[in-house]
């Protein structure tokens, strides 16, 4: 239990690191890019820089994504654990597209610098496909977090909102979705409250009762 407590608990600095990796990614990717082609960016040293960035953000949105499930797993029925795996999954896949990104690209960009820049065929349509169904698992994590009732609401359809941006083909897509995950973590290290806990007796002018007596 107390390995649970201390694993939700990752949520906060996880869901900060993301937002601000995100943040990075788009700002270095927009000075790196500029209003050139992705195969001459790729060619530069500079280029790993956003794309680091942004796959370090995709990796702590991973650890966001557990702890967050931890810290709602009491509350969770197959519906929110079907939902974490899709999310889970989706994540996995994200990340493996910002890998591309930071091991493939470059070499790629050197070699067929046509191709880097093209973006179709097989390779547009897998990466349409991870984010999407990146995207949909957090869309589904976010209704699953919304009937538990453990966050409030605005935090949940703020990471409704990032999950359908996380969609759409952007220079740094997860940027509100991760934004949203810091403000969950930041939430998440608030205590449960205990919704089983019967009510204090209070008296007819609200005081508290002991032993029948009003203190």
């Amino acid at each position: 239990m107390m390995a649970l407590t201390r694993l939700s608990r990752l949520a906060a600095p996880a869901g900060f690191a993301a937002a601000a990796l995100a943040l990075a990614a788009l700002v270095l990717f927009t000075v790196v890019a500029g209003s050139g082609t992705i195969s001459q960016a790729a060619r530069r040293a500079v280029f790993y820089a956003p794309t680091l960035c942004a796959l370090g953000s995709i990796v702590a949105l991973l650890v966001a994504l557990i702890a967050l499930f931890v810290r709602q797993s009491g509350e969770f029925g197959p519906f929110g654990l079907a939902a974490f795996l899709t999310a889970l999954v989706g994540t996995v896949l994200g990340a493996g597209g910002y890998w591309t990104y930071v091991f493939v690209l470059p070499e790629l960009s050197k070699q067929a610098p046509s191709v880097a820049d093209q973006s179709s065929g097989s390779v547009l349509a897998g990466f349409f496909l991870s984010f999407l169904i990146m995207g949909l698992g957090w869309l589904l994590f976010a209704v699953a977090s919304m009937r538990t009732g453990v966050f409030p609401a605005w935090a949940v359809g703020l990471l409704m909102i990032g999950s359908l941006v996380t969609i759409v083909p952007l220079p740094s897509r997860t940027l509100v979705l991760s934004l949203a995950v810091a403000c969950l973590g930041y939430l998440a290290c608030r205590p449960v409250p205990n919704r089983h806990s019967a009510p204090e007796p209070t008296g007819w002018l609200g005081h508290r009762l002991k032993g029948g007596r009003p203190v």
